[in-house]
């Protein structure tokens, strides 16, 4: 009977959460705080991004010029 009274109260927690945040989050999404730093959140998101890029690009670049030494290393010698 103890565990059955656990659960219950478990379940009506996680309800009493859920129902609350149900009311709750609808005004926070639409206040202008909440939406300016969403747009400030996105922004940093795709400036990370493009950093990413920039930095993937350049290590590309890199390895495609490692690539290319090591073949013109290994060529002649393999004529010798």
């Amino acid at each position: 009977m103890n565990l059955l009274t656990t659960l219950l109260n478990k379940k009506t927690c996680t309800f009493a959460v859920g129902v609350a945040a149900g009311l709750v989050l609808p005004l926070v999404v639409k206040s202008k705080a909440t939406r300016r730093a969403a747009v400030n959140l996105v922004v940093q998101g795709l400036k990370l991004r493009d950093n990413a890029q920039t930095a993937l690009a350049s290590i590309q670049e890199e390895a495609q010029d490692i690539y290319a030494e090591a073949t013109q290393r290994r060529t002649p010698s393999a004529e010798a």
